[in-house]
């Protein structure tokens, strides 16, 4: 496995992407080890931002080839959504994944706080591809929806790339 994470860390490096891949032998470096509770070999840690966010030890459910590891940082160190701005390039990126979830409307308040945390929760984003807009007309264009008609702050939705999409979300966000 040795290679392939390696070949995955240059690969990273080379593409300039936001993630790195470090090792460490903890046979010679004991006292992290014990700082981070490690047990088991190999064993995964993984910090977006600084921060601890998806660690179980002993098992890393990736595959172990360069590809696998590679997507593995791409999308642990993505921000929870990506932010769309035109209709079409959002209709693009939700075609290229069978599930996604899309929100649209102001980026604050309690509705976007419990999208961004489903977009951190790693059971959650490990299938689903999570995007924002603040673009009224994505309404209309994906939802068939006029935002100026309308009572509702933001809306989510649930597109797939299979049967009835996209599939509005009228209920809270929490």
């Amino acid at each position: 496995m040795a290679p392939q994470y390696e070949e995955a860390a240059a690969t990273l490096r080379k593409e300039k992407e936001p993630g790195v891949l470090a090792k460490v032998d903890v046979t010679l470096n004991e006292g992290l080890a014990d700082r981070y509770g490690i047990e088991n070999f190999p064993t995964f840690v993984f910090y977006a931002y600084g921060n601890r966010i998806d660690y179980e030890a002993g098992n890393f459910d990736g595959g172990r080839t360069v590809i696998a590891f590679s997507k593995f940082v791409k999308r642990k160190s993505m921000p929870a959504a990506i932010e769309v701005d035109e209709c079409q390039e959002l209709k693009r990126r939700t075609g290229l994944n069978d599930l996604n979830l899309v929100y649209f409307g102001d980026f604050e308040g309690e509705g976007f706080e419990a999208f961004k945390r489903a977009g951190k929760n790693p059971k959650i984003s490990k299938k689903f591809s999570f995007y924002k807009t603040t673009n009224p007309e994505c309404v209309m264009v994906m939802l068939g929806i006029n935002p100026l008609k309308s009572d509702l702050p933001h809306y989510t939705a649930l597109v797939r790339s299979f049967d009835e999409s996209p599939i509005l979300y009228r209920g809270p966000l929490v």
